[in-house]
This record gives structure tokens, sequence and C-alpha cells, in this order.
């Protein structure tokens, strides 16, 4: 089951997937989701604000703001601990730093960028579909791109 941005933007959105899951019990889906509503767009454009903001002035990026308050807010909302994603979110900053100190954005450090979307959404998922008695278990993308990347630019 593939469920877009729209369908996981809200923790009530996400608990809507989750019934609907749920609805088929004889079934054990794979399910991939996208980030969550809009959070690609704003990994972009904080990663494109990052080349020019000078690495002191990057955790103030107004869309690394409105990712940190969405996902903190999902978490919230779902009664889960934050520290489900407070790493990821840590972990972003200190690439947008990077992008800051390198005054570049390369299509490898694009690609891990957008991946925090993903990976944040499907882990707060798990674990709320792990909260609830569902038994659930997170794949996340970067490990995956790792390996491609690293076979294709050898």
């Amino acid at each position: 089951m593939k469920f877009g941005g729209s369908s996981v933007a809200t923790g009530e959105r996400m608990r809507e997937v989750a019934d609907l899951i749920l609805a088929f019990p004889e079934e054990s889906p794979v399910i991939v989701l996208s980030a969550m509503g809009k959070t690609t767009n704003n990994l972009l454009l904080a990663g494109e604000k990052a080349v020019s903001f000078g690495v002191s002035n990057a955790s103030e990026i107004e869309e690394l703001s409105i990712i940190k308050e969405l996902h903190l807010r999902t978490v919230a909302e779902l009664k889960i601990d934050p520290s489900v994603v407070t790493s990821f979110l840590e972990e972003l900053e200190q690439l947008l730093k990077g992008i800051a100190m390198m005054k570049e954005l390369t299509l490898r450090s694009r690609d891990y960028l957008v991946s925090f979307g993903e990976c944040m959404s499907t882990r707060i998922f798990a674990t709320y579909l792990n909260k609830i008695g569902v038994k659930a278990r997170q794949v996340c993308p970067p490990s995956y791109f790792s390996i491609l990347f690293n076979s294709l630019w050898k």
C-alpha cells in the first residue's frame, strides 16, 4: 500500500491510514509512505538556502523550523515519544550546516537531504502502529541510497 504526502500530513491523517490498514486484518501489507505533506519541498528549499546562509545561520532557516514543528507536533498528536524523530532532526540540521559550509548542494547531498522526509514519516508511522498493537518495522531508504551511491561514485 502506498500513501502520498497529503495522506500522512498530520497525526489525524496517519490515524486514518492506520485504520485503513487495520480494515484488512488478513493482510500483511508492505506500507510505503511519502514524506509528510510539503516536507520534500521544504527540505529542498532549506538545502538551497543553506548554500547562501552560512554555517552560523543554517539553524535559522525557516523551512527547517517548519519541518521540525510539523514532525514534533505530529508525534505529540499521536502521543508517541519525540525521540522518534529528534535524532533525524538533529542530523538534518547538521547536514544543512555542512551544505552551508561547503556552499554547495551536490546531487548526492540533495538526495540524502530529501530522504529525511520519508525516513521521518515512516519512523513516526511504524512507532504509532506498534503503539496501537500492530507489529511494524521501519525500513529507512538512506541505507539503500548509501549503498547505491557508494557503488555508483567510486
